[in-house]
């Protein structure tokens, strides 16, 4: 389907109900009729860009279709303690096995869904137009801003105590110091992922290297940022993007955006660095495990930086049901052990536990 000006919301609904989650702050006036362009001009948004959202739904729904009922029971079982969400590709298999080694040998039926890249979508979809609690699992892992930090999410269950429950873990100070910890026992971070700045030597000879984030919006560096994303338009890495918004307003993205001379996938940027070919750039923005793919005959070349306003992080986080059994309790308490840690640090991210990371 083609969003376009005079596209009905309503009428796009009835064929494409997921795109409820990107309508949700405007669900009240998705009346019959209402048009895209009429939407956008009551709320007095970008035309433009409700558009692409709305087709970037339409494009998520059609090729990444899922049946209802088969998706609900595959995500709650009877009897078990259901785990469902996402994980980073570079941990997600060691993480399977050790929930599924605990739950064994804690004798707790566990029905755990992680699902990769390839299916994540159709959990995403699921989502978009789950209507009940019941239809979730009783811990949901995230990371970053995802499926689980949406204002329909929140207002659905978060907001209603659905996903509340004390856990009492003993933090890591460095992400007490750091505001990562929710007070209102909602959202349950047990790890973050930094992102980070390497400076590649061997290009653009004589190039000061950057001392902060806000360094990376200033003239001198137009052309010279290469950052991990999608070379299509929809992709820009939400972490500098609200990092940057957060200290410098909407402003603030379009100098940093203007200085990006490319987005490229971390095989690429890792693959580029120490050559001279148009592609590669002397500082590269990127999430801290993907720095572990540097050619080890360029290593001395490439600088990790050190920015002296710290780095940007993900959380990677889950939420617990405030009706949850006792054994879900131990599950997601599980995720604060030296085991789980171990797994999150040898993959170069930072465990939440007191003992163990950035605190230890």
């Amino acid at each position: 389907m083609i969003v376009k000006p005079d596209t009905s919301i309503s009428e796009m609904l009835k064929s494409y109900p997921e795109c409820i989650e990107f309508l949700w702050p405007f669900r009240y006036a998705v009346s019959e009729g209402i048009l895209v362009e009429e939407l956008a001009q009551r709320y007095e948004l970008p035309l433009e860009a409700l558009i692409l959202g709305l087709e970037r739904t339409v494009k998520r729904a059609v090729q990444y279709p899922f049946n209802y009922s088969a998706m609900r029971r595959k995500l709650v079982k009877l009897n078990a303690v259901n785990v469902a969400g996402y994980a980073n590709f570079t941990w997600q298999n060691q993480l399977i096995d050790e929930l599924k080694s605990f739950a064994k040998r804690e004798k707790i039926k566990l029905n755990l869904n992680i699902f990769p890249k390839f299916k994540k979508k159709e959990f995403q979809n699921y989502m978009a137009v789950c209507k009940s609690v019941d239809d979730l699992p009783d811990i949901l892992i995230g990371k970053g801003f995802s499926t689980f930090n949406t204002q329909q999410f929140v207002d659905s269950y978060v907001r209603t105590g659905d996903y509340k429950r004390k856990l009492n873990i003993q933090y890591n100070k460095e992400f007490k110091h750091a505001g990562l910890i929710d007070s209102g026992n909602n959202y349950h971070v047990f790890g973050a992922e930094e992102f980070v700045m390497l400076f590649d030597k061997m290009q653009a000879p004589g190039l000061q290297v950057p001392v902060s984030w806000d360094d990376l919006l200033k003239p001198e560096y137009k052309g010279r940022i290469s950052q991990m994303g999608k070379s299509i338009r929809d992709h820009f890495a939400f972490v500098m993007m609200l990092y940057t918004y957060c200290k410098h307003g909407e402003d603030g993205i379009r100098q940093y955006a203007g200085n990006v001379k490319s987005k490229q996938h971390f095989t690429s940027m890792v693959k580029n660095m120490g050559r001279e070919i148009t592609e590669a750039a002397p500082i590269n923005v990127m999430h801290n495990f993907a720095k572990n793919f540097i050619r080890s005959d360029i290593r001395n070349d490439v600088m990790l930086v050190n920015p002296i306003d710290g780095n940007p992080v993900i959380s990677l986080f889950l939420l617990v049901k405030s009706k949850a059994h006792e054994d879900a309790l131990k599950i997601a308490k599980h995720f604060y052990s030296p085991e789980i840690g171990q797994i999150l640090e040898k993959t170069g991210s930072i465990h939440a536990a007191k003992n163990l990371g950035i605190g230890k």
